[in-house]
């Protein structure tokens, strides 16, 4: 395990490890880098790493075995506390922030992504139907072929 590594690598390893902050480790392995945002740029290539990201992935399961916990475990107790109503509310919102974040419900990529979508089911929707007369029970809509005539 660890097989290519230098001594510095494997530190960080071990410092990553810890509270997966990869600044943090690098700075703790490379104690000359004085500069967070150098540390960070680093870390960040450290990271992409295919030997340190081997090595880290071998710890990360040595790790689960050792402790008998896999991620699912932890997302059943996550759940189990955002829906514990004896719980307090704080705790309840940060169980749901948890789960949210594990499901990419705040990725703001994903919410561009989704308002562009339905910007374009409107569009089509506009192009497609035509409101032909409004009544007592609301607006009767036809929808038109896509050269405009009614099908």
């Amino acid at each position: 395990m660890g097989a290519g590594l230098t001594e510095k690598q494997r530190r960080f390893c071990d410092e990553y490890l810890v509270d997966l902050n990869a600044t943090r480790a690098y700075m703790a392995a490379y104690p000359a880098t004085r500069k967070e945002s150098t540390a960070a740029q680093a870390a960040s290539r450290m990271l992409r790493n295919v030997k340190v990201l081997k090595f880290l992935r071998e710890r990360q399961q040595a790790q689960q075995e050792r402790v008998q916990i896999r991620q699912d475990d932890v997302l059943r107790s996550i759940k189990e506390i955002a829906e514990d109503g004896g719980v307090k509310p704080r705790d309840r919102l940060r169980a749901l922030e948890l789960l949210g974040k594990h499901l990419g419900l705040f990725d703001p990529r994903k919410d561009e992504l989704d308002r562009k979508e339905q910007e374009a089911r409107i569009a089509k929707l506009q192009h497609d139907t035509q409101i032909v007369e409004p009544s007592s029970q609301g607006l009767m809509i036809e929808f038109v072929g896509t050269d405009g005539a009614e099908e």
